[in-house]
């Protein structure tokens, strides 16, 4: 199945559900996760309930176009962003609020749920990137930068830990640029979170090129299309 785990969908699209699903589909995605910002400041006029209406509204409309659709968030904390997956909406919102990390942790892990740090080495607003060794894994591949993503690829590969790919999208322009495969078919947050923790890259050094060249290689063709419609 390719996925794509890290997609916001409530107040940062200037066009429809509709449209952003149908790109994905058109693209050959099976999965989606939505992941939108909660107790996160820059995004606190999103309320409970417009959250909960545009994370259902985009399940439906993965449903309506044939794919899957799951729920996910990103929590700010610590100066740094979380992604959680696993949980139901009622689940989510019983995390929150949160004092520090290993608050968020341990709630989602008493949930059945997984914590992965998104994008580790992006720096923060204070211009620096903080990296934590308490979460479950990492995102090794989004939108971002690629020395980020190369650096927490390394660190996935040292450290044996879970990993997802997703294109951190807030507008339609991201979407598309990162993927994450799966060898087996997932129908739900249980089937995502057995997923996530059955599979592992390999360990540093061992076939690093070829991880590389397929992680890396729908950015660059996104990129060199963007370049020639840009042109055009």
């Amino acid at each position: 199945m390719k996925a794509d785990m890290h997609i916001h969908v409530s107040k940062f699209y200037p066009f429809s559900l509709e449209d952003m699903v149908e790109k994905c589909v058109r693209e050959g995605y099976d999965l989606l996760i939505a992941t939108d910002h909660l107790d996160n400041r820059r995004h606190r006029k999103l309320t409970r309930n417009q959250w909960s209406k545009a994370s259902l509204a985009f399940v439906i409309e993965c449903r309506k176009q044939g794919i899957l659709g799951l729920l996910g968030a990103e929590i700010g904390v610590d100066r740094c962003h979380y992604l959680v997956y696993g949980l139901s909406i009622s689940r989510l919102w019983s995390c929150l609020p949160v004092s520090n990390s290993i608050d968020l942790i341990s709630k989602v892990h008493e949930f059945g749920g997984l914590v992965i740090q998104a994008h580790p080495f992006r720096p923060n607003r204070y211009g620096k990137w903080v990296v934590d060794f308490l979460v479950d894994g990492y995102e090794i591949w989004n939108s971002h930068k690629e020395n980020h993503l190369l650096m927490a690829l390394a660190l996935v590969q040292e450290t044996g830990t879970l990993f997802t790919c997703g294109t951190d999208s807030h507008r339609f322009r991201h979407l598309c640029k990162a993927r994450r495969i799966f060898n087996k078919e997932i129908k739900s947050n249980e089937d995502l979170v057995a997923a996530l923790k059955e599979q592992h890259l390999e360990p540093l050094g061992k076939n690093l090129q070829k991880q590389k060249m397929l992680l890396f290689k729908t950015f660059h063709d996104e990129t060199e299309n963007n370049g020639q419609a840009k042109s055009e």
